[in-house]
């Protein structure tokens, strides 16, 4: 059950063997979190991170407002969500590539393209 105010959403999730407990997601915090896992990727890249990662885009998508920007990528452009198109943008110089969640996903995990500046 999901429940909506000006500072992000409220997420009820159920734990298995546990009480259905409250989670607040506003962008902030979704993506100082995201950053924190791409940090730890570079980190640690034997240790599997694309659920992870995977899981943080989807509640991007969550976050109400027309455009997310999440990070900048090296050496220049950002990467995106347009909740119009309901897709991940890389935007570079003179041109944008429409990327989807697992893509982007399985890019910075493998510390490929598009990673952070």
């Amino acid at each position: 059950m999901e429940t909506e105010n000006s500072g992000g959403k409220a997420l009820y999730m159920d734990v298995p063997g546990e009480m259905r407990c409250l989670v607040f997601v506003n962008k902030e915090s979704l993506v100082g979190q995201f950053k924190q896992t791409i940090a730890e990727c570079s980190r640690n890249p034997d240790l599997p991170f694309w659920g992870e990662v995977f899981v943080l885009l989807h509640q991007m998508k969550k976050v109400p407002g027309r455009e997310m920007p999440l990070y900048e990528i090296a050496p220049s452009g950002e990467v995106i969500y347009d909740h119009g198109k309901r897709r991940f943008i890389v935007r570079a110089p003179d041109m944008d590539i429409v990327i989807k969640d697992s893509e982007l996903a399985d890019a910075i995990v493998k510390q490929r393209l598009f990673w952070p500046k």
